[in-house]
């Protein structure tokens, strides 16, 4: 949304702000089924904002918390459907992994900041987006697969 509304389009900003405000209500009323339309729509919402000219790293980290909610929600509602033995390894095993996914967002946007990458950064940023999403969903199939 920020990124949006640095870029001058405040509607756009509007409509992701009431967009994230119904993907909470969403959550709340355990409709799991809004969770990947959520992201979905934040990829979208990337992508068109890295078309149009608008800030990667703003739109890198709107992807990044999208897919952390996403994965969260996920996550959820496999530990409640399983509810395996030794849930708090399983949660801290989850947390850990998504603190280094967050570490790696982050040391990635400092060197954006610091070193101003020029050879095809909004490409590969957006690259990178899609990537994390189809690792995620290739991951999920997996463990579908395996249970």
């Amino acid at each position: 949304m920020q990124g949006y509304l640095d870029g001058g389009k405040v509607d756009l900003a509007r409509f992701i702000l009431c967009f994230g405000a119904f993907w909470i209500f969403a959550q709340v009323n355990r409709w799991r089924w809004f969770a990947p339309i959520g992201l979905m729509a934040a990829l979208v919402g990337a992508g068109y904002g890295i078309w149009i000219g608008l800030a990667v790293s703003w739109m890198f980290a709107g992807v990044l918390g999208a897919l952390f909610a996403w994965d969260l929600s996920e996550f959820k509602h496999r530990l409640t459907t399983s509810a395996p033995d030794g849930t708090a390894a399983v949660i801290q095993r989850h947390l850990i992994r998504l603190g280094l996914i967050s570490g790696l967002g982050l040391v990635y946007s400092l060197l954006r900041m610091f070193y101003w990458w020029t050879i095809y950064t909004d490409g590969l940023a957006y690259l990178s987006m899609l990537s994390a999403v189809g690792v995620s969903l290739v991951w999920g199939w997996a463990r579908r697969e395996n249970q």
